[in-house]
C-alpha cells in the first residue's frame, strides 16, 4: 500500500501491485479528509495494514486488502488534544503493533494496539523518555521485542543525543530497558533503525557536529543474561561426574570458564558428555594448581536454551560422611563471545559436592512375634543405621494390615479378620545404596469361636447330651444358669442332668464358654436352651360299683399330658377311650365275675 497527500493535507491510501516492469496503482480512498500534519503505514500481513497520522491529534485506522480494492475501518485516537510528533510503528504480529511518538515537547510515549473485527484497540501508553523527542523510528525484533531509535533532548532544544532503547510487549503492557546513547557527540540526529536478527540490530545517525558525517552502530540484545550453573550431587567416593548446566546460550562462538575447587578433597580426571552444538576438537579442558580452564572457540554459533553443557569427571579417594567439596566459578575471568565479537553478560551459579558413606549395619526388629487379630496400634522399632537417611518398612501380605511408619518406628493396625503369618521388614537407605533388610515373622492369632449346639427338649427324668464346638482356644467350659449339674463341664460332650429348679422352670440355659489362645486374652460364649418336659398324671376316680345292665359313667382327671387313654381287663365297651369323661358299658364276663 501507498499514501500521499495532496491539496489541504488530505490523506489517501492507494493500492499499488507490480505488473512487469511497471506498478498499476489502483483508485484513491480517502483516510481523512482533514488538516493532516505526518503520517506513516505499517503492513501487519499480505492483506491488512495500518495507517496512523496526526489530524488535531493521533489517529489510526486499519484496512483491507480486497482485489483491488482497500477497506477501511473506523478511526481510533491514540492521543488527543496536544499533537504528536515523529511518529513510527513496527508490526508485532498480523494482528497486533506498537506505536511511538514524541508527545508535543513533553516526552516520548508508546502504546500497543490490536486489531479486532478491522478496528483498532489501543492499550495504555508508557513513557520511553521523560523528555522531549523527535525524529522517533522503530524496528521489530520478535513479537514481544522491539527497539527505538529516536533525537533525546534532555539538555534543550539545540542538542540532540541519538538514544536507543529496548523495549518488551506482553499483551497491551510494555516495559523499556535501559536508554543508550548511540554516540559521544552531544548533537546527534537519529536515522532508520533496522533489524538484522532477533538479538541484533542496526542504527544509522548523523552527527551535527562533525560536519554532518553519517554513521552507523551495530546493537546487540541480551534479553537475559547467560547462566552457567555447577551442579549440586553427592559423592559415595571413588569417580563422580559433575554436571554444569547452560542457559540462555545464543549464537555464542567463544567461551571461557574458569572454576576453582580443593586439590587437597577432590582430583580433576578428564570430562564427557559435551552437548551435541559443541565441537569436540574446538573445547580444551585442563586443571592446574586448583583451576578448571574450560576453552571453546569456533566459528559456528551455538544456541542452547537451557541443557547440560558437559559432565566433568572428579576422584573423591577419601572420603568422610558429611564432608562438603565446593566449586567456584571465577566470574572475573569467565566470559562468553557471540559471533558479532560482544562479550555477553552472564551469570554463575556455584556447586558442591557433599560426601556419603555407605550405610551401616541393620539390627533385629523389636516387636512381639504372636498377636491376636485386629490387634490396633502395635509397635515395632529398630535400632538407628550409622549414615542412615530413610527407612523403608513393608508388611506383607499387605492385607494383613495397615502400616504407618517413621523412621526407625512403625505402628501396626492388624485387620480384623486376618489371621496366620505376616512378614515385617525394614532397611535403610542413603545416597550411596541401600543397607540389608531385617526382617521379623509375625503369628497372628484368630480369636476363640463357640457352638453349643441346637436347642433342645428333654424329659423331667432325662439327662441330657451335649454336643458342643469350639476352636482356637486353649480350653473349654460348661455353665448353668440353673441349678443342674454337668458329668464333666471341661468336656465339649457331656451330660447335664436337670435340678429341681430347673424342671419346675421347664428350661434352662446352658452357656459353652472358649478362652484365647495365647497371648490372646478373654473368651467367648454360645448359649443352648434346654426345654424340660415335666412327666404326665393321670386319676382314674374313687374305686366304685353299678348294677349289672347298667353302664358307668367314668370321670377321670390328668396333668402334663398330650393325650389320654382308657383301657379295660375285662370284655366291657368303652365308649371313647380318649375322653377323660366316657361311659362304661360292662360285658358278661365282667358281670360273671362281679
Amino acid at each position: 500500500s501507498i499514501r500521499y497527500s495532496y491539496g489541504d493535507h488530505e490523506i489517501f491510501v492507494r493500492k499499488g501491485e507490480y505488473i512487469g516492469d511497471s506498478i498499476q496503482l489502483s483508485n484513491s480512498i480517502s483516510v481523512d479528509d482533514g488538516h493532516v500534519t505526518s503520517l506513516g503505514a505499517i503492513a501487519l500481513d499480505s492483506t491488512s495494514f495500518v495507517t496512523y497520522y496526526e489530524c488535531d491529534g493521533g489517529e489510526a485506522r486499519p484496512g483491507l486488502i480486497d482485489g483491488d480494492s482497500i477497506v477501511l475501518g473506523p478511526v481510533s485516537n491514540f492521543t488527543s488534544g496536544w499533537n504528536p510528533w515523529y511518529m513510527d510503528a513496527s508490526p508485532l504480529s498480523d494482528s497486533s503493533f506498537v506505536l511511538a511518538y514524541g508527545y508535543f515537547h513533553f516526552c516520548g510515549l508508546a502504546r500497543v494496539g490490536m486489531l479486532r473485527d478491522n478496528t483498532i484497540n489501543f492499550g495504555s501508553s508508557v513513557v520511553f523518555d521523560s523528555t522531549r523527542v523527535n525524529s522517533v523510528f522503530s524496528t521489530t525484533m520478535d513479537n514481544n521485542h522491539f527497539v527505538l531509535s529516536y533525537g533525546d533532548k534532555e539538555s534543550g532544544y539545540d542538542t540532540t543525543i541519538c538514544t536507543t532503547i529496548l523495549g518488551s510487549v506482553s499483551g497491551y503492557n510494555i516495559t523499556f530497558g535501559n536508554e543508550y546513547p548511540s554516540s559521544l557527540y552531544t548533537s546527534t540526529q537519529p536515522g532508520p533503525v533496522a533489524t538484522l536478527d532477533p538479538n541484533h540490530f542496526v542504527i544509522s545517525h548523523s552527527e551535527f557536529t562533525s560536519s554532518w558525517q553519517g554513521g552507523a552502530k551495530l546493537g546487540t540484545i541480551s534479553l537475559y543474561p547467560i547462566q552457567t550453573m555447577a551442579s549440586n550431587v553427592n559423592t559415595c567416593g571413588g569417580s563422580e561426574f559433575f554436571p554444569v548446566f547452560g542457559n540462555y546460550i545464543n549464537q555464542i562462538c567463544q567461551f571461557s570458564l574458569f572454576m576453582e575447587y580443593d586439590t587437597s578433597k577432590v582430583t580433576f580426571l578428564s570430562f564427557q558428555n559435551p552437548h551435541t552444538q559443541l565441537i569436540v576438537d574446538s573445547l580444551s579442558i585442563s586443571s592446574n594448581n586448583g583451576i578448571i580452564n574450560i576453552q571453546y572457540s569456533s566459528n559456528i554459533p551455538i544456541n542452547i536454551s537451557s541443557d547440560l553443557l558437559m559432565e566433568l569427571l572428579f576422584e573423591t579417594d577419601s572420603i568422610q560422611n558429611g564432608d562438603v567439596y565446593h566449586f567456584t566459578w571465577i566470574d572475573t575471568l569467565s566470559l562468553y563471545i557471540n559471533n558479532f565479537g560482544d562479550t555477553i553478560a552472564s551469570q554463575f551459579t556455584n556447586g558442591s559436592m557433599v560426601a556419603f558413606e555407605s550405610v551401616g549395619a541393620i539390627g533385629s526388629i523389636s516387636g512381639s512375634d504372636s498377636i491376636c487379630e485386629g490387634l490396633q496400634n502395635e509397635v515395632y522399632n529398630i535400632s538407628s543405621i550409622e549414615n542412615c537417611s530413610s527407612y523403608t518398612w513393608t508388611l506383607e501380605p499387605d492385607s494383613a494390615g495397615v502400616i504407618q511408619a517413621i523412621d526407625t518406628s512403625a505402628t501396626i493396625n492388624f485387620v480384623p479378620g486376618f489371621a496366620g503369618n505376616a512378614v515385617l521388614s525394614i532397611f535403610g537407605t542413603n545416597v550411596c545404596g541401600s543397607s540389608d533388610t531385617s526382617f521379623l515373622s509375625i503369628n497372628i492369632i484368630n480369636t476363640p469361636t463357640a457352638d453349643a449346639g441346637s436347642d433342645t427338649t428333654i424329659c423331667e427324668n432325662s439327662i441330657c447330651l451335649l454336643s458342643g464346638e469350639a476352636s482356637f482356644c486353649q480350653n473349654t467350659f460348661w455353665a448353668t444358669l440353673g441349678d443342674g449339674n454337668f458329668s464333666d463341664p471341661f468336656l465339649l460332650n457331656t451330660l447335664y442332668t436337670p435340678g429341681a429348679n430347673d424342671i419346675e422352670n421347664g428350661n434352662v440355659n446352658l452357656i459353652l464358654f472358649a478362652y484365647a489362645l495365647n497371648p490372646c486374652t478373654g473368651e467367648v460364649g454360645d448359649t443352648l436352651n434346654l426345654t424340660i418336659i415335666q412327666a404326665p398324671e393321670v386319676y382314674a376316680g374313687e374305686d366304685d360299683s353299678v348294677c349289672s345292665g347298667n353302664s358307668y359313667l367314668l370321670s377321670g382327671t390328668s396333668d402334663n399330658y398330650s393325650s389320654t387313654t382308657w383301657s379295660t381287663s375285662g370284655d366291657g365297651i368303652i365308649d371313647n377311650p380318649n375322653q377323660l369323661s366316657t361311659l362304661y358299658y360292662p360285658g358278661s364276663e365282667d358281670i360273671t365275675n362281679g
